[in-house]
């Protein structure tokens, strides 16, 4: 059993912080029920609290607590969560994985550009800002899920 200890990490979705909130044991390796050849590391599993608007758009807004689950592999349509050191996009993010070739991936937000708080927002991504992350560039966590996972 592993038991997920009180700590802060930045998982981004729009530069701002996320952290861990939960003491939550969660147990086993468990196969993906779409792709058999990926499998999800239940007890390196971490609970962590949205904070931003950039996923709104797939109900993933501020303040939504998800589990990021490790997993052997990524596919395009993925929700991650990933460390950035690309010198546009230093940190760490949730985003939709829309692009995956070579090692490398596409990651994008919202593609809107909405109001917060009186300010104009847009997602920073690979669409409007880093382009495509390759090899140093980015570390991913894992696959993003709702906490009901």
């Amino acid at each position: 059993m592993y038991n997920i200890i009180l700590s802060s990490l930045f998982i981004l979705s729009t530069l701002l912080p996320v952290g861990v909130i939960a003491d939550t044991p969660i147990q086993g390796v468990v196969p993906d029920e779409f792709n058999e050849d990926v499998f999800y590391d239940f007890e390196a599993a971490r609970i962590y609290q949205v904070d931003g608007h950039s996923m709104k758009h797939l109900n993933f807004d501020h303040g939504t607590i998800v589990n990021v689950i490790p997993a052997s592999d990524f596919n395009v349509g993925d929700i991650i969560a990933f460390e950035c050191s690309h010198e546009k996009c230093e940190g760490g993010y949730i985003k939709e994985l829309t692009g995956k070739k070579d090692g490398c991936f596409f990651v994008e937000g919202r593609k809107d550009i909405w109001d917060e708080g009186g300010s104009k927002r847009q997602s920073m991504d690979s669409r409007t800002t880093y382009g495509w992350l390759c090899g140093d560039n980015i570390e991913i966590y894992g696959t993003v899920f709702t906490e009901k996972v």
